[in-house]
């Protein structure tokens, strides 16, 4: 059910952004192994892997795969780095960009799409907060708070859980705003 795209895996079970980058990781670390041994046998990895991440719906975690491989890509196909490697690489973000938006209009995208469009209305006020970016909105005031009523020596590690945790909302999580 998750993965199709109708529901998130909930964080009760598990850290689902967490889950989202170890997935991610793996894809990476099979992109590299599929390009040094040039096979195909790592693609079905990577496609479940994708699913997986999909299902946890992270969005810090699709960010790593694209960048990665076109950031793996990049480096493991250059020898040294030209204008026309440079093109090369803007034209493969590009294809990346749109192939992202076409993907998009998928089901099982269409939950993670969502959530880009609160995360993007969280930073530029256009559009509908969904519940996690509310949150996070939530946990950046509180960090920005305790940064401007600590700013040089800070209030020491993974206090910043004990702040939010203090909180209106008494949430036990990091701030969100690394």
């Amino acid at each position: 059910k998750s993965i199709l795209g109708i529901s998130r895996i909930e964080n009760t079970f598990c850290n689902v952004n967490l889950l989202g980058i170890l997935f991610a990781y793996t894809i990476l670390i099979a992109f590299y192994k599929m390009l040094h041994k040039k096979s195909g046998f790592y693609i079905p990895v990577m496609l479940a892997e994708l699913a997986l991440i999909l299902a946890t719906q992270s969005r810090k975690a699709l960010i790593v795969v694209v960048m990665g491989i076109v950031g793996i890509y990049f480096l493991y196909t250059q020898k040294r780095i030209s204008v026309i490697s440079l093109i090369r690489l803007i034209i493969i973000i590009g294809i990346v960009i749109l192939l992202m938006i076409y993907l998009s209009k998928f089901t099982a995208f269409s939950a993670v799409k969502e959530r880009f469009e609160g995360l993007y209305a969280m930073f530029t006020g256009v559009g509908t907060l969904d519940g996690s970016s509310m949150l996070r909105k939530l946990y950046i005031e509180i960090s920005m708070e305790q940064f401007w009523q600590h700013p040089i020596l800070g209030i020491g590690m993974d206090n910043a859980r004990t702040a939010i945790v203090q909180s209106t909302y008494r949430h036990n999580t990091y701030t969100h705003c690394n």
